[in-house]
């Protein structure tokens, strides 16, 4: 064989390794676009800790339910902070995870903290507005002991489910049971918030339960979870909120106080946001987050013909009485009982927005353009919740 020949065959067979690496490549590379990747098969399961001393991840991922041992150690170290003036080893500790050394780092989806402030989320100038949204008097600790034992003492009515659960699910919401009693609400929630994501067709079995921990922990003054802050002479409650990702709005709702007249000395219940929401267009259900952990649950209005995205997404601007510009031009202020848009709008690009609506009975169907709607008083609290920058997932 002539040195030309040999040429000649090193070229094609060079030609057809290249061909085919490029066929591999793009297949491989269609496959990735194509794929639902923020679709999650078993659900969210929390990884981080309630409080917000490690990093939640960037992006929901795909996992199994915990095992039992790995879910009775990660809040092992979030006990209730007992009222005594005495700080123990205990204690220190946990105020080290959530001290400002501690501070969570978050997404590149997150936006810097000082454009939090703006004229969106300036504080409302009719101060007689805000007793009755902020100031509603709390619960006592022993009424909120009396409700949550009403709760874990609830009994389903003549239709029993038991016989409609698997034994797992029976044994696991035995165990939280025992934990309610025992006083053990963060770590009886964790394990409900697992079960939530994990096992939604059976979440009508311990909705009542969910939701009383997630109120006693997220909505109620006290109890405390980890150490309150003491508020120093000269504080804004948009700033104490920014440092810990947090609106002021949902501070002050947490609190019951007037964010326009703070008291040096006062305690504020804190948390380490923020807070993300997550969507399922199936069942017309948005429900806020912490790194996983059940909030709070909400019935939604969605996109039809499918319009509404399917992916993840970030609030990129709040907005208060927003103003509504129809198809044709028309501006419709944000006062208007005919703006669509209702109290709250939160931006999430694209046209794409969370917001109220003028036609309640739209909720719980598929009727918008593709925002998802919610009534005018969840919209506000959806509002309260999130911040710029919160993470918003989508899914089918």
């Amino acid at each position: 064989m002539s040195p030309w020949k040999h040429v000649r065959l090193i070229q094609a067979l060079a030609f057809w390794g290249l061909s085919c690496g490029f066929i591999l490549t793009s297949g491989w590379a269609a496959w990735q676009f194509a794929k639902p990747g923020t679709l999650v098969e078993w659900g969210f399961v929390p990884t981080g800790e309630l409080i917000g001393a490690e990093t939640p991840s960037e992006t929901p991922v795909p996992s199994k339910p915990l095992l039992q041992a790995e879910a009775n150690t990660s809040l092992a170290n979030f006990p209730q902070v007992p009222a005594a003036t005495s700080v123990t080893s205990e204690t220190a500790a946990l105020m080290a995870a959530v001290g400002e050394e501690g501070h969570l780092q978050h997404s590149q989806l997150a936006l810097p903290s000082e454009r939090m402030s703006g004229a969106q989320e300036a504080l409302p100038d009719d101060l007689n507005e805000i007793p009755r949204r902020y100031q509603r008097k709390p619960l006592s600790r022993n009424q909120l002991s009396s409700s949550l034992v009403q709760q874990v003492s609830f009994q389903p009515p003549a239709e029993d489910f038991t016989a409609q659960i698997s034994d797992s699910l029976t044994t696991s919401l035995a165990e939280i049971d025992s934990l309610l009693k025992a006083g053990e609400t963060l770590k009886a929630h964790k394990k409900l918030s697992q079960l939530y994501w994990s096992e939604p067709a059976s979440r009508h079995v311990f909705q009542q339960r969910i939701e009383a921990t997630a109120q006693m922990i997220f909505e109620q003054p006290e109890p405390h979870f980890v150490p309150a802050y003491m508020i120093q002479p000269g504080d804004q409650l948009r700033k104490i909120a920014s440092e810990h990702k947090l609106s002021w709005e949902y501070l002050a709702r947490l609190n019951r106080i007037d964010p326009r007249r703070l008291q040096a000395g006062k305690k504020l219940k804190v948390i380490r946001g923020p807070f993300s929401a997550h969507v399922s267009l199936s069942r017309f259900e948005l429900t806020i987050h912490l790194q996983s952990y059940f909030v709070k649950k909400y019935t939604v209005g969605i996109g039809k013909d499918r319009s509404s995205p399917q992916r993840k997404l970030a609030v990129l601007e709040k907005i208060a009485d927003p103003q509504y510009t129809d198809p044709e031009g028309r501006v419709i202020d944000g006062k208007d009982p005919r703006n669509p848009l209702g109290p709250r709008w939160l931006d999430l690009g694209n046209s794409y927005g969370i917001h109220g609506t003028i036609e309640p009975e739209s909720i719980g169907k598929a009727a918008s353009r593709g925002c998802i709607r919610l009534q005018n008083d969840d919209a506000i609290e959806v509002y309260d919740f999130l911040v710029k920058g919160s993470e918003v997932v989508i899914e089918p």
